[in-house]
């Protein structure tokens, strides 16, 4: 097959590729922290209950990602963390680039987001994300 039937037959956004390079910024989005683990036959099988299976219908992971916002609407001190959580491939690509989950946290520091960050991971790990709640 050629590059350019390669290319539409693939997927569009690499959420992976996205995740490194926001760990290198300094103004915008900075991602503190992510992390891509397998989805388990549980999470997959609710995930695809839940009406996910006709918008992701190769996603075979998750994408977790830790982002410290610093738009011009907030003050320096007071700017959100969010974490997103994506389905994608094993190689970190999605057909789209919206994530299924977003939470948004108040802290002072980025060193207290981590624990909540492994907590998620742990939960993808052990089977048991998607019907935890957080």
């Amino acid at each position: 097959m050629n590059k350019r039937k390669e290319k539409k037959v693939g997927t569009r956004y690499n959420l992976l590729r996205q995740a490194k390079r926001q760990t290198q910024k300094r103004k915008g989005e900075k991602c503190i922290a992510y992390a891509m683990v397998e989805m388990g036959a549980n999470d997959l099988r609710s995930f695809q209950k839940d009406g996910f299976d006709t918008e992701y219908p190769c996603e075979t992971h998750w994408l977790v990602k830790v982002l410290h916002r610093k738009n011009v609407y907030f003050d320096k001190k007071h700017a959100p963390f969010q974490t997103l959580i994506y389905p994608c491939t094993s190689e970190g690509t999605s057909d789209s680039e919206g994530p299924v989950h977003i939470m948004f946290h108040w802290r002072e520091h980025p060193d207290e987001m981590l624990p909540f960050f492994e907590r998620i991971v742990n939960d993808m790990k052990h089977d048991q994300y998607w019907d935890a709640d957080y």
